[in-house]
């Protein structure tokens, strides 16, 4: 689903330099195209989160595992939800 023109700024390493394109640094206007994943909230405790997925065409593969540990709601304090602190 691709995304509206939005701007960006790139970082001197950024990705397009890793795979060869002659990206210069700084403000952009980008866009974003793909496949998104939207989790319902997980329970409490440890869980894994993995995907893969492939260009054939490019060679390009990846295939990514994520370790997440969930933990519980901490209730703020008074002091900390006051907008004057």
């Amino acid at each position: 689903m691709p995304s509206t023109v939005g701007n960006c700024v790139l970082p001197p390493d950024n990705l397009f330099v890793y795979f060869g394109f002659a990206v210069i640094a700084g403000p952009h206007e980008c866009v974003v195209d793909g496949y998104w994943a939207l989790l319902p909230p997980l329970s409490v405790g440890k869980h894994t989160i993995r995907f893969a997925g492939e260009l054939a065409s490019s060679g390009t593969a990846l295939d990514v595992t994520y370790h997440i540990t969930v933990k519980p709601r901490q209730k703020l304090a008074k002091s900390a939800m006051s907008p004057h602190h």
